[in-house]
């Protein structure tokens, strides 16, 4: 046990002096230039230390995001956040949208580096979508405390914004329906909650409910029916078609 806890105070300590040893060393090293020697070092070194600091955590994300860390990854603004980029890079086959997206999505109560994390999870050689998911689906249920109603709400919008070009053909699930599966979690966005009302239902009818429903008001205001209305004819056919798309 001492020898354990020798050894983790060890490697915190060569972790420690890893990211901040130029934000020591430059600074002590202008002092032999005098004050302004000593505050250009200080500059210098904090620059040097945040740079070093960022490619650090890029390694260890790109590592978390390649071999799948349960327990998330240090750093991030929040845990998980890694993996929802992650998947949104996978889903875009890009890095600037994804950064942009998560910044809309997550912004307004994280402030972070969403391009690094995004760039990180790039970089890795191979993403892994399932493994992805699977290691959200546990960070989510260890912190259930934290992903509240509308940070889950904020989470499945990220995904489904990002699938919006999903190629079908892909072999992997979409990765917000696999996440749904795993949490036993019903998504529904305002549009598709509209859909459903729109055919007089609620979200997460069954299929079958969602096939009578259009029928029956499909042949209700058909052009050919007695009641002809083509813009509801219009509307109850695009909210079937969204609705399908989901299910």
């Amino acid at each position: 046990m001492l020898r354990d806890s020798a050894v983790k105070k060890s490697r915190r300590a060569a972790e420690f002096v890893n990211r901040y040893a130029f934000a020591v060393l430059c600074p002590a090293a202008g002092c032999f230039a005098g004050v302004w020697g000593a505050l250009a070092g200080l500059a210098a070194g904090t620059f040097i230390t945040l740079v070093r600091i960022r490619r650090l955590d890029e390694k260890g994300w790109k590592r978390a995001v390649e071999q799948g860390n349960p327990s998330g990854a240090p750093g991030e603004p929040f845990p998980g956040a890694l993996y929802v980029c992650a998947l949104a890079v996978y889903s875009l086959e890009d890095t600037g949208e994804p950064a942009g997206l998560a910044k809309k999505t997550f912004g307004s109560e994280y402030r972070a580096d969403w391009w690094s994390l995004c760039r990180a999870a790039a970089s890795a050689s191979q993403l892994n979508s399932d493994l992805l998911v699977e290691c959200l689906a546990h960070v989510i249920r260890k912190n259930t405390g934290l992903y509240s109603p509308d940070m889950m709400r904020n989470v499945f919008t990220m995904l489904k914004t990002a699938e919006c070009s999903w190629n079908e053909e892909r072999e992997s699930e979409k990765p917000s329906r696999y996440l749904a599966g795993l949490l036993d979690y019903h998504y529904v966005s305002g549009e598709l909650s509209s859909a459903y009302h729109t055919l007089g239902l609620v979200p997460g009818a069954t299929p079958e409910q969602v096939r009578a429903a259009h029928r029956k008001l499909a042949a209700k205001f058909h052009p050919d029916s007695s009641a002809a209305d083509s813009g509801s004819f219009m509307r109850v056919q695009s909210a079937y078609e969204l609705i399908l798309r989901q299910l």
